[in-house]
């Protein structure tokens, strides 16, 4: 994996990390995930509601945490 194509992975994890936190912060129990999309995540991040599920579907941790091992491993580059 190139170091273009590894900072691009990474970003996309990060993002979507920031999108989960920042969600858990503003869900209200009984509000739809259309609404918190609509009113609190799209005007922040500007992504699609397709998008914003992928995200909630993610686990960036784990991958952010394996990437950043083959980084310092130096098995990247």
């Amino acid at each position: 994996m190139n170091a273009k194509l590894y900072n691009r992975k990474l970003n996309a994890l990060r993002r979507a990390q920031d999108v989960q936190t920042f969600y858990r912060e503003v869900r209200v129990e009984g509000q739809p995930d259309a609404y918190v999309w609509r009113t609190h995540i799209y005007p922040r991040f500007k992504i699609s509601m397709s998008l914003f599920y992928l995200y909630l579907g993610m686990r960036p941790e784990n991958e952010i945490k394996k990437l950043e091992e083959k980084q310092t491993q130096g098995s990247l580059f």
